[in-house]
Formats: C-alpha cells, sequence, structure tokens
C-alpha cells in the first residue's frame, strides 16, 4: 500500500474547475515558509475512519491502523520553531499560506497553520503570519486538545447535515504539554496542546488582500508580496475557471452555495457566527468550527459586536464587493457575471429558498404528495420565523439556551397565548387534514418530531463543558487515550445527527447509534411494523464500508447509494430488541450501543 494519508479533501471535484482549485494552484508568493522541528512524546487520540474509509483504508485493520499513526506523526508531529531556537536536525521546512480579508485583515495569513503536503496543520504554533496585535487565544499558535474535540465532533455534524459540509479533521495529535499562563485570561480551561490535521483548503480570502499586515514601501515588504500572491491568485482562477466571464460566473456560483449553507445551516438550527471569507472553503463548506453551535430555535442570539442569528446578508455582501473588486482588478480586463448588487440580491433569495427547502425536507413534505400541504404551511412557517427574530438574546445564555422552539410548540399544546402558539396549532391542523386526507402519503410525525427535536448537546456552553471534561481524561490516560477520545466523538455525532437524505420513505426512526464513521439507525416499516437496521456509510471505489470495514457484493435491494460518497444498507430484525450485531451480505458487523 502506498503512503496512508496522500488524498485530498471531502468532495474535492475531479475535474479542473474553479471550486478544484488547490493551494499550490495559486502561485509561489501564496507560502511563507518557516523552520520547524520535530515533536517527541506526541500520540495519536483520534483517527477519522469515516475520512479514511473515504480513502479505501481499512483502519479495522490493525496492521493498516498502526500504519496510519506511524505515518501522521512522523509527518505532521512538528511545531514552528521558536525564534533564535537551536537548529533541529529534523531540518524541517514547512509553509504557512497567505491571505486576507474583506475588511483589510490585521494578520498575513496563517497564523497558526501550516501546509505540508496535501495537508494543514492546525496549532502548530506562531508562524510569521502570525498578528501582532491579537488575543491571548491566538497569541501563541497553539491549538488546544478541547478545541480539537469540538473541532472534530462539529466538523463531521456539518459534513452529513449541511448542504455543503465543512472541512474534515482526520485526525488529532496530543503534543504531550500542559501550559500554564499566568496572563491566560480564562485559566480554568485546560491548556493541553494538540495538532489537528485537515486536508488543504482555499479559502476566498485567498483571493483578498491583507491590508494591514506587516511591512511596506519595498519590493520584499510584506505588504508588495502580499498584492503579488493576491494578483497570483485571481490569475490561477481565472486560468482554471476559464474564458471570458467563467471566473466571474464561478465567483456568483460560489456566493450562491454560500447563500445555500448558510439557509440550511439556519433550518436546522445549526450556528457559526458571522461569515468571514476567511472561514469558509469555495466549495462551500464550512472551514473553522470554534464557535459552531446548535442554537434552540430561531430567536436573535447575539455574539460578538455585529454579530446576530438571521443577520448573515450584511456579512455575504460585504465579501461579495471584496471578491469582485480584486477580481475586475487583478482579472486582466475580463468582465461578467451578476454583477455585486444583483449577485447581493440573488443572495438572499437564496438564503430564504434553502431555508423553506431544508425546513420542507425535514418535515417530509417535500414529495409531490404533499405539494397543498406544502403551499400552506410556508406562510406560517415564514411568519413564525420572523416572529422568533423579534426577540434578541445573548448567545450561549441561560435564557437562550432555555427558551422554546418549534418542536416544542408543536408537540406540547402550551398554555400560553402567543401568536407563536396560534401558528404551531394551525400547523398541527394542517398536517392532521393531509394525514387524515392522503392515508397513503401521511407526513412521518415521529421523523418530524425528531428532525425538529433540539440538539442540546451541541449547545456551547453544554459541549464546552463535555470537551474540557473528555480532554482532561485523554490526558492522563495511557494507551487507552485514543478509544476514550474517539468514543466521546462518536456518541456526540450520534447525538447530533438529525438528516438522513438516504433514508427510503416509509420507515420510522426509533434510535440512532453511531461508531467509526457509520450511523446505525433503528428503524420501523410503518406499512408492514416489521423492524430492521438501515447503517449509513462512507463508500470508496464502488464499495461500502460500513464501521470502516469493506463490503465486497451487496444486492442491489438492501442498498441506498448516494451522489455524495454514502451509502445505506438494510438488515431485517427478528423483534423490536436492538441486536449485538447484524449480518449483510454474508458479513458480520457489531451495532453501535442507541445514543438517540
Amino acid at each position: 500500500m502506498n503512503r496512508p494519508v496522500d488524498v485530498g479533501a471531502d468532495g474535492a471535484a475531479q475535474g479542473r474547475s474553479f471550486s478544484s482549485l488547490m493551494l499550490q494552484d495559486l502561485g509561489p508568493d501564496l507560502f511563507a515558509a518557516f523552520p520547524a522541528r520535530a515533536l517527541t512524546g506526541a500520540r495519536i487520540v483520534w483517527l477519522n475512519a469515516r475520512w479514511f474509509a473515504r480513502q479505501g483504508v481499512d483502519l479495522s485493520c490493525p496492521t493498516a491502523a498502526e500504519e496510519v499513526r506511524r505515518d501522521l506523526l512522523e509527518r505532521f508531529a512538528v511545531e514552528a520553531a521558536p525564534q533564535g531556537s537551536p537548529a533541529d536536525s529534523s531540518g524541517v521546512t514547512l509553509s504557512a499560506d497567505r491571505y486576507g480579508g474583506s475588511t483589510g485583515s490585521f494578520f498575513g495569513g496563517s497564523g497558526r497553520c501550516a501546509v505540508r503536503g496535501d495537508f494543514n496543520i492546525k496549532g502548530i504554533g506562531r508562524t510569521p503570519l502570525a498578528a501582532s496585535r491579537i488575543d491571548w487565544d491566538h497569541r501563541h499558535g497553539h491549538l488546544w486538545l478541547p478545541e480539537a474535540l469540538r473541532e472534530a465532533i462539529c466538523s463531521e455534524v456539518a459534513l452529513a447535515e449541511l448542504p455543503w459540509g465543512g472541512v474534515p479533521s482526520i485526525a488529532i495529535i496530543d503534543v504531550g504539554e500542559t501550559i500554564e499562563d499566568p496572563e491566560d485570561p480564562k485559566p480554568e480551561l485546560f491548556r493541553r496542546r494538540a495538532l489537528m490535521i485537515r486536508p488543504n483548503f482555499v479559502r476566498p480570502a485567498h483571493f483578498e488582500r491583507s491590508l494591514y499586515f506587516g511591512s511596506a514601501g519595498a519590493r520584499a515588504s510584506e505588504q508588495f508580496l502580499d498584492a503579488e500572491r493576491t494578483r497570483g491568485a485571481v490569475e490561477a482562477a481565472g486560468r482554471i475557471a476559464g474564458e471570458g466571464a467563467a471566473l466571474f460566473d464561478a465567483i456568483d456560483a460560489m456566493f450562491l452555495r454560500f447563500a445555500g449553507q448558510v439557509g440550511a445551516a439556519r433550518a436546522n438550527k445549526l450556528w457559526s457566527g458571522r461569515f468571514m471569507s476567511p472561514n469558509v472553503s469555495i466549495t462551500g463548506g464550512l472551514a473553522d468550527f470554534g464557535i459552531f453551535r446548535a442554537v434552540p430555535n430561531w430567536r436573535g442570539l447575539t455574539g460578538i459586536p455585529g454579530e446576530r442569528l438571521g443577520q448573515d446578508l450584511p456579512h455575504l455582501a460585504t465579501s461579495i464587493r471584496s471578491i469582485y473588486y480584486y477580481a475586475r482588478k487583478y482579472a486582466q480586463g475580463r468582465r461578467g457575471g451578476l454583477g455585486e448588487e444583483p449577485l447581493i440580491r440573488a443572495v438572499e433569495v437564496e438564503i430564504e429558498a434553502a431555508f423553506m427547502r431544508t425546513l420542507m425536507a425535514g418535515l417530509g413534505v417535500d414529495g409531490p404528495a404533499h405539494a397543498e400541504l406544502r403551499g400552506r404551511l410556508t406562510p406560517l412557517l415564514r411568519r413564525f420565523y420572523e416572529l422568533q427574530q423579534r426577540h434578541v438574546m445573548r448567545a450561549n445564555s441561560p435564557e437562550a439556551e432555555a427558551s422554546p422552539c418549534l418542536h416544542e410548540h408543536l408537540t406540547e399544546k402550551r398554555s400560553e397565548s402567543s401568536g407563536l402558539e396560534a401558528l404551531a396549532q394551525s400547523m398541527r391542523r394542517l398536517i392532521d387534514e393531509h394525514n387524515a386526507a392522503s392515508p397513503a402519503h401521511p407526513v412521518n410525525l415521529p421523523n418530524m418530531h425528531r428532525w425538529l427535536a433540539p440538539r442540546p448537546s451541541l449547545y456551547h456552553v453544554r459541549l464546552t463543558q463535555g470537551v474540557e471534561a473528555v480532554a482532561r481524561e485523554v490526558a492522563v490516560a495511557d494507551e487507552t487515550a485514543e478509544a476514550i477520545a474517539t468514543a466521546f466523538i462518536d456518541r456526540m455525532v450520534g447525538l447530533s445527527r438529525r438528516t438522513w437524505p438516504l433514508l427510503p420513505t416509509g420507515f420510522e426512526i426509533r434510535g440512532v447509534g453511531y461508531r467509526a464513521g457509520s450511523a446505525a439507525l433503528h428503524v420501523k416499516d410503518v406499512r408492514t411494523g416489521r423492524r430492521g437496521v438501515w447503517i449509513e456509510c462512507p463508500m470508496a471505489g464502488g464499495a461500502p464500508y460500513p464501521f470502516g470495514r469493506p463490503l465486497a457484493s451487496v444486492p442491489q435491494a438492501e442498498m441506498q447509494v448516494g451522489d455524495d460518497h454514502r451509502a445505506m444498507l438494510y438488515a431485517p430484525l427478528d423483534d423490536d430488541e436492538w441486536p449485538k450485531g447484524v449480518t449483510i451480505a454474508g458479513e458480520y458487523f457489531e451495532l453501535p450501543a442507541l445514543v438517540a
């Protein structure tokens, strides 16, 4: 087998197009090199079984898993060498990628991430592109183990629940060092150093300037290099996008992907704060999960200044104007696309459309038989959202996390007399009327309520408490550290999943378990009453990988195949009990415990 870690990001396009741009395409001025040194005592504490299965690597094989661990540590267990430190015998040189931002930026690019080959190491230490004026959390360039656990969980949830997913974490390395600093503004948090490995990705910010970083006035200055790398990035994107207006058409398509992602996340009550061009991939996926969280409802939650749930358009508009400006400046006279203001209007329309599409799919009323019901529910849902948006609350506050959501209004006949309760009563009546009139195509109420249910395990405060506790446990564990971290991440992903696009209609979900990159759904066939198991798993080379293990031949009747490298496998059950395992295509698979 070739080196086990040598492939690119989830969802990468096979042909060359704007969305398949790689960092290496963007020109030699993109990278700032710096010396690094090998870390001793580092260890793997998590491997992303789903991602490795997508690459055709069977981590259930102990030999293959150990080879992956050795390869990861050999290549990525490194840190930036402190300025003035003695030379390291390993002679490692890393690169940080330059990028800017839609309002200028005080950093020069990746301040704590390094590029090595096709991958990105987060938590490497302070790079030459780190800002001189920066908060304590980013000043040193470290990534903490609780942060890495959070990103692993949230990136897997985003990949499964959102249309454009996110940049995956493929592994977490425990550096083995705990930091105590008297200047730490939050000394109660666990400062255990970690490294997180991700595939490289291109950000919209790679096409924007960093106007406030570094020196200026000379050809070797940071500002001159930044202008050159922006020019090189736009020119490279133009060559790959195609002739004429193709670059601007690609930019328009990119922002419409962002709009679809924002609308779908809003419907799912998943929030990553305000839109920022450095924190997303040009494919549409999220790339930074530091403040990603579930929220209980659609109230106007506020975060940092200028950040409010539901107020995404102004931030998207700022990025649209910025990207268009640099594309026109450096695209050698090319013109095209919708133009800034028409694109902003199109983005606004797409956010709303994606919000309603996702809501209807989640409620299970997106089929042809539900067209009339969908038309009657749409204005009620829109009005419900608008009323909740009027209530402004501080994000992460106990009041915000305890406030009721649509799920509670639909499942409980609340005594309060309010516009929200009146709307919920109208929705319940419409659904009941549809189910009475269309017994062949009813709304699956248990699945609808399961999709609408809050995800309290992903609320910011609760998730922070969880990753802090598990990080402390991992730090003191010996050979069980990886098992502890893996079980925790699997449990959190299982608790947080709501969307199953490949699940055939007519099955009621009774429970969910998750292990090794695969989800097991305990289901009931609503037509026959028979119980069964659907297993959602990755695919590679045409073969499904349930729980990370390849399955060579599956009867067509027992498998649903998606267009996003996922499959679902079916196994009938003899009774209502959740079994220890099932046999599919002649092979036995142990099932995870149900967590939701």
